[in-house]
């Protein structure tokens, strides 16, 4: 039963790489109603079906949008995106936007990618983390 289990869940996590890599996904960062209308608008149908639902076509429903947005979110880039619930009486409440810190993390582990590989010395290091962080 365990080896099963382990069967399923690599061959979902394979199916949810391989969409994610042809399909070249990018999200909007906007305001929606509901996951169906963040799916739509973004065109994760595929997605969807293995991250919410079981891998078949429409095998999956709505039901807490924030969290079900924000697993859709971290299976293309964990960490990237916030998805947050608006509290103003307004039709579009599920706020979706990139972290604003996603980007100094990945360049400041780029500067010291680039130092350990020998690009950059550490005084350069230094300076290009001081960079990104003003």
């Amino acid at each position: 039963m365990k080896t099963e289990l382990k069967n399923i869940y690599s061959k979902k996590d394979l199916a949810i790489q391989k969409i994610i890599q042809e399909e070249l996904i990018d999200i909007t960062e906007d305001r929606y109603m509901s996951t169906y209308g963040f799916v739509s608008i973004n065109g994760l149908e595929e997605l969807a079906n293995w991250v919410l639902g079981n891998g078949t076509e429409d095998s999956w429903e709505a039901s807490d949008d924030c969290e079900q947005i924000q697993q859709l979110c971290d299976a293309v880039k964990k960490g990237k995106y916030i998805v947050s619930v608006l509290e103003a009486n307004i039709e579009n409440d599920i706020d979706v936007r990139i972290d604003d810190g996603y980007y100094t993390i990945r360049d400041i582990s780029r500067a010291i990618d680039d130092f350990e590989y020998g690009s950059l010395s550490p005084y350069e290091m230094v300076e290009k983390i001081k960079q990104i962080i003003s």
